[in-house]
């Protein structure tokens, strides 16, 4: 029954991701700002706004904020209220400029959602965040941690392990059934195919564990 240690973790960090760290914190002591890490169990209002403001800071780079899209909002935020919650707060003078969402489920914890507010990019909140995020886990003393779906860069700074995700397709009994199960089949194996090379590129297969 082996639970998550973060010292072990942390030891395995690259030199470069430590020392990136710790300029992080140099530089918020050296501009003066009030720094807080904080943890919420609970999807309050007040905190909810906060991380739909700050995930529409992606639009600042070309990528796409799900609470921008209101069936998408809707029921991640029923998904919030109804699992165990878990969020994960960088807060710069009082104001949240970094999070990540978790659920809990079964001593493992999975992250949904992250962004951080693109106005204060020199600080890696992106790793900061991750790195508070996988203390946290620790502290709670569970036995896995998730940094959710996708490949991002920011993600193999830390880890090199990668799950897949299967897709259950079942075909129906009508024509029009059967014409939908094809194009979705045709569909996935595009998806797969564009993951597979971009993991190639990022992760040697040799080095897949």
């Amino acid at each position: 029954d082996k639970r998550l240690n973060y010292n072990s973790i942390k030891s395995n960090y690259s030199r470069h991701l430590k020392q990136n760290i710790r300029t992080s914190y140099n530089k918020m002591e050296k501009n003066k700002i009030e720094f807080e890490n904080k943890v919420s169990s609970e999807n309050e209002d007040v905190l909810f706004s906060s991380i739909v403001d700050v995930s529409k800071s992606k639009l600042n780079e070309g990528k796409h904020s799900v609470y921008l899209d209101e069936m998408k909002m809707n029921f991640i935020k029923d998904t919030y209220d109804k699992m165990d919650f878990n969020c994960i707060e960088i807060i710069f003078n009082n104001k949240i400029v970094a999070y990540r969402t978790n659920f809990i489920h079964n001593n493992r914890k999975f992250c949904l959602d992250a962004s951080f507010d693109r106005d204060y990019r020199k600080y890696d909140l992106g790793a900061l965040s991750v790195d508070y995020n996988i203390k946290d886990s620790c502290n709670k003393n569970l036995k896995y941690h998730c940094f959710g779906t996708g490949i991002d860069s920011y993600k193999l700074r830390f880890t090199k392990k990668v799950c897949k995700i299967y897709n259950v397709l079942y075909k129906g009994n009508t024509l029009k059934s059967g014409l939908i199960y094809k194009k979705k089949l045709s569909t996935n194996k595009h998806i797969e195919n564009n993951f597979l090379k971009e993991l190639n590129k990022k992760i040697p297969q040799g080095k897949l564990s």
